[in-house]
């Protein structure tokens, strides 16, 4: 994801309404990881951070998001 993402919501990866309540984000460009989930424990799930954290924690489509650049 060199080139960043779309608007999305960091708590539901179906969602479609950014009214809904979630926090979203629009991230630029990053590293996803995908790692079981039990190694998922411990990491902040907060995109404001500023440094990796876990995106979609709660679902099956949870992963690090790690961004290349500040904001």
């Amino acid at each position: 994801m060199m080139q960043g993402d779309a608007h999305v919501s960091n708590l539901d990866p179906m969602a479609s309404d950014p009214n809904n309540g979630d926090i979203w984000v629009e991230e630029g460009p990053h590293l996803m990881i995908a790692v079981p989930k039990y190694l998922l424990k411990g990491l902040s799930d907060d995109p404001y951070n500023g440094g990796p954290y876990v995106m979609w924690k709660d679902t099956p489509y949870a992963h690090i998001m790690v961004p290349l650049k500040n904001k």
